[in-house]
Formats: structure tokens, sequence, C-alpha cells
């Protein structure tokens, strides 16, 4: 049974679409672990390259979320790949959906938490907040290839603290 099916059977139900997207998504919690360097100054470069490319996702994903917030959803469209843009067939479904979804949700309140993982050259940008009629927090997850590319996406309750992921 894979990752995506165990949450759906702990959450009771997994929504249609969520179901449809479940083979884009990467799952939480796999970090890849750093790589074996020779010599300090390798390590020092090798180190800072992974630091920008996460602060680049980092801007990445904080982009796509005001572009999604602003409702600029062929903004987003645009840096979906193939994948994503089967998933919901056309930039329309993506607008309905996110559309009715950020509707039901309200403004995002307070500050929200961030967060890059890395799993091999793909990074995760996860941003956890609340939200004007969210009775809980709501995570919010971009999947992006090296090249920026939107390989994944989720919005949806955030786990509790202390639940298994």
């Amino acid at each position: 049974m894979d990752a995506w099916t165990r949450f759906a059977r702990r959450a009771g139900r997994a929504p249609r679409l969520a179901s449809r997207l479940a083979p884009l998504l990467v799952p939480l919690g796999l970090l890849a672990g750093p790589a074996a360097c020779s010599g300090g100054r390798e390590r020092a470069t090798a180190s800072d390259g992974a630091a920008a490319a996460e602060r680049a996702a980092l801007d990445l994903g904080q982009t796509y979320t005001g572009w999604l917030y602003r409702d600029e959803h062929a903004r987003l469209w645009d840096r979906f790949g193939p994948e994503m843009r089967r998933a919901f067939g056309t930039e329309d479904s993506l607008r309905l959906y996110l559309t009715q979804t950020l509707a039901g949700l309200g403004a995002e309140r307070g500050t929200p938490t961030e967060r890059v993982d890395r799993e091999d050259s793909t990074r995760v940008y996860t941003r956890v907040a609340a939200f004007e009629r969210a009775p809980n927090p709501m995570m919010l997850q971009w999947t992006l290839a090296p090249s920026g590319t939107i390989t994944g996406f989720f919005l949806r309750p955030a786990p509790r603290a202390g639940a298994a992921p």
C-alpha cells in the first residue's frame, strides 16, 4: 500500500481531485542525505550550491503561492509540468478548483511556517497557515523540478502535531 492510500484511509476519504493527483505528489519526509564530498573546499561549494537551490525553491514557492492567492491561474498553468496539466485537464478546470477551494478557506491569517525539503534534484516547498474560515491550519505544497516547473501541488488540512505522517 502506498503512502497516499495510507493517508487517505487515515483521513477517512480522499477528495476526487486529490486522488487523481496522488501519483504526482512527492511523499513528505523523504529527505536525501548530503552527498559525500572530499576536501573542505568541495564540501563548502556543494553546501553553498544546496543552500542557493533551497533559497531559490523558497522564493519560487512564495511566488507561486502569491499567484494562487491573487487568482493568477494562467501564470500557474504556464509553470505546470505535463503531468499536472493532465491531472487538471484544462486551465479552466484549474481555475474552477482553486477558486472554489480558496473561497471556502477565506484569507490567510497570521504568520505561516515555511520549509523546503529535498528529494534528489526535486525541491518541495511546504507552507502551513491558518485561514479565516478553516477550523484548522492548512498545508500547501508545491513540488518543483530543478527548472522551477511545478510537478506536484496540494492544499489540505495540516497533520495534527504528534500525528503520524
